[in-house]
């Protein structure tokens, strides 16, 4: 089985995602428009 649309790190450039993140440690200042990485937290809601 191969799902309709791929996801790799040649094309992740071409996807935006809205999500709201907190930087941890010595994350330095973000800018508007900054491409960044987010690792997802296992959190319960």
């Amino acid at each position: 089985f191969t799902p309709p649309v791929i996801y790799s790190l040649e094309n992740r450039q071409k996807l935006v995602y809205l999500v709201e993140a907190r930087p941890e440690g010595d994350a330095g200042p973000l800018q508007p428009g900054q491409i960044v990485d987010v690792d997802l937290a296992d959190s319960a809601r």
